[in-house]
């Protein structure tokens, strides 16, 4: 058993880990007007919270992370099933960003993404 020692503080953070993909939160509209998922003349207003909440994107809530400067899609290792690899799991992660119209080149794109939430701010390690 581990005991911690140290101090801890009261402030609400929770940690995250994704198998998926970053976006540059800057391009994405950009890439999503490429992709025919956003009219053009709504790239000036795009507010990515507001646009997944009205569209069925095929992510669940706990399968993206906004962050200030980011955009994650992806699943949670848990969501692998019991007689997935990790090669099967990922596959599954690509098709569904590819699903979504999200550009994406390879497999090899998904990655191992972990960050921290405190108090709404989102950083990604």
């Amino acid at each position: 058993m581990k005991i911690r020692s140290d101090y801890v503080s009261n402030s609400s953070s929770s940690s995250f880990v994704l198998w998926g993909k970053i976006y540059d939160r800057s391009d994405l509209a950009q890439k999503m007007i490429d992709a025919g998922l956003v009219p053009e003349d709504q790239a000036d207003d795009f507010d990515i919270y507001e646009w997944l909440d009205e569209h069925d994107f095929g992510f669940d809530y706990d399968e993206y992370v906004i962050s200030d400067d980011d955009v994650i899609f992806g699943m949670s290792p848990a969501k692998m099933d019991d007689n997935e690899t990790l090669a099967q799991f990922k596959q599954r992660i690509f098709d569904k960003i590819k699903k979504a119209r999200l550009p994406i080149d390879s497999i090899s794109d998904i990655e191992y993404i972990k960050g921290v939430n405190t108090d709404g701010i989102i950083t990604i390690d």
